[in-house]
């Protein structure tokens, strides 16, 4: 599951009393730490340089180094399991550090050039005795997810330094141009994902999914917090994490792999781990889905989006729209994160100048027929394509036939309006469209929670249920300011459901829905009043 499968961090409650003891080991933390960093330093280098590996002055001290980093991952990680708050966020930067710094368990000084050997080779591989190092920072991830969800610790997440711990270990995405060239280098490495041999993420930057899976998952409980958003936007995080979805894109269109990233292996989770996916297809999407979630926090903000821009996000956002169309829970955070850029040109046009990334959003509508949450963010980035540009409107209405879909969801959430109760019907108001019928409470991102928001939302209340109407029925108004399309649309059998909907709302609850209806049933009369003739579209309300 999305918020799942985390193993919890030890008995004592994070809302507890630090004890001394506690204080002291968070004291011998702080005190270990640059001691620990160093450690990794200095193995990183002579792992990555044969010369070194093979002199006879720095043999003893790398395999001395390796049991000094054995023996203190083991003491760690046994203190973990009895550590809480902010000590095992402490602890687990130091476990992190040490089981992600690459190089083997042991080294033997006395054969050296076999022990090179054996390096030379994990480097492409990954060896039995490294699983162990892999298995330690699995479990620091585990605890880290579970610590996540605990409120009151997004803070010392970031004060405590394994936030940005955690950020190192996420794969590195390559350079990218700026603005203009950004987008193009975007749309190019989505659409060439076959021939990139892999190169969509740095070979360096190689990390099991499974462990990426959590360790997104953290960031994204985090990123809730408004000072975490800011920090991580300043860090490059958006760049980083627009990277590693091109390259889960990248492994999910080649056959046979997704236990990797960064690794050249392959994959194929067009199916967004729906039936007959391979476990690693599902990592791969539900790692997509932790990042985009992520990336729809820190998009939430005005101030963020430069990022965005920077990174060609668009163009990789909207390259997920065809291959996962079915994953409802990826496509949900993708069209958030489209419902805050679309209310910028630069991404409307995105869609303008590649017509096939509006019909693969359009498909959301028949996909997901009766999924609220996700209807309302589809239609409000609909609405903005249409509000002012006209060709839009003709390709959503005759080019990809996007007004039959649009009608029958009217008419199913219209019945479920007319029969709603109406003593849980709530303030509808929707903003932007992504506040609306959201999970999260005010000032934040997805919240601890969302997931079971996300499910209530599949079924849709009485809040969810006008919401989808507003939204359509904007859509709707927007598409008849075209002659064509107009004309069209006023002679389409259930269209009348607009009428109906209109006598049945009440303006004083209900205004908004009112408005747009008001608006589209006066768009529409405008070619009934002619006949059904094609008329100029001036009379028609903008």
């Amino acid at each position: 599951g999305g918020d799942g499968g985390g193993s919890g961090g030890g008995g004592k409650s994070p809302e507890a009393e630090p004890s001394a003891e506690d204080a002291a080991q968070c004291a011998a933390c702080e005190a270990l730490w640059p001691h620990v960093d160093k450690l990794c330093a200095t193995l990183s280098t002579v792992y990555a340089d044969d010369g070194l590996l093979l002199s006879a002055v720095m043999a003893k001290p790398y395999a001395d180094a390796l049991t000094m980093r054995r023996r203190l991952l083991r003491t760690v990680i046994k203190a973990m399991d009895n550590a809480w708050g902010r000590s095992l966020l402490l602890l687990s930067r130091i476990s992190l550090c040490l089981a992600s710094t690459p190089g083997p368990l042991t080294f033997s000084e006395k054969d050296a050039q076999a022990a090179v050997n054996a390096v030379v080779a994990s480097r492409t591989a990954t060896s039995a005795r490294q699983q162990a190092l892999l298995g330690s920072a699995l479990h620091t991830s585990r605890l880290l997810f579970a610590a996540s969800k605990k409120e009151g610790l997004d803070e010392a997440f970031r004060s405590s330094g394994v936030l940005q711990q955690m950020m190192v270990l996420m794969p590195t995405p390559p350079p990218q141009g700026e603005g203009k060239d950004a987008a193009a280098d975007g749309a190019r490495a989505a659409a060439d994902a076959d021939s990139t041999g892999g190169a969509a993420l740095r070979p360096d930057s190689w990390r099991p999914v499974e462990e990426l899976i959590y360790i997104a998952g953290v960031i994204k409980n985090v990123s809730n917090f408004v000072d975490n958003q800011q920090w991580l936007v300043r860090q490059g995080a958006v760049a980083t994490l627009v990277g590693i979805v091109r390259g889960a894109l990248d492994a999910s269109r080649r056959p046979g792999s997704g236990d990797s990233l960064g690794s050249g292996s392959d994959g194929d989770a067009s199916k967004g781990g729906k039936g007959g996916a391979s476990s690693s297809q599902r990592h791969l999407a539900q790692l997509m889905v932790q990042v985009t979630g992520t990336l729809r926090n820190l998009c939430l903000n005005k101030r963020h989006l430069k990022p965005f821009w920077d990174a060609g996000a668009v163009d990789v956002l909207l390259s997920l729209l065809k291959g996962y169309a079915r994953h409802a829970e990826l496509m949900l955070n993708v069209a958030r994160i489209l419902g805050k850029l679309s209310l910028s040109d630069r991404c409307r046009s995105r869609f303008t100048r590649h017509p096939p990334h509006l019909q693969a959003l359009l498909r959301l509508i028949s996909v997901h027929p009766s999924h609220a949450t996700l209807l309302v963010r589809v239609c409000f980035v609909v609405g903005n394509l249409t509000a002012s540009n006209d060709a839009n409107r003709r390709r959503v209405a005759i080019e990809f036939g996007a007004a039959p879909p649009l009608l029958r969801a009217v008419n199913y959430f219209a019945k479920r309006f007319a029969r709603r109760d109406r003593a849980g019907t709530g303030d509808s108001k929707g903003g932007d469209g992504d506040d609306g019928a959201d999970d999260a409470g005010g000032g934040g991102g997805e919240g601890k929670s969302a997931e079971g928001g996300r499910r209530r939302g599949a079924v849709g209340g009485p809040r969810e249920t006008e919401e989808v109407l507003v939204k359509a029925v904007r859509v709707l108004a927007n598409i008849a300011i075209n002659a064509e399309v107009g004309a069209r649309l006023a002679a389409t059998p259930g269209i009348d459901v607009l009428v109906s909907l209109l006598e049945a709302a009440d303006v004083s609850e209900h205004e908004e829905l009112v408005l747009n209806l008001v608006s589209a049933v006066t768009n529409l009369s405008f070619y009934a009043r002619r006949g059904g003739g094609g008329g100029g579209g001036g009379g028609a309300a903008e």
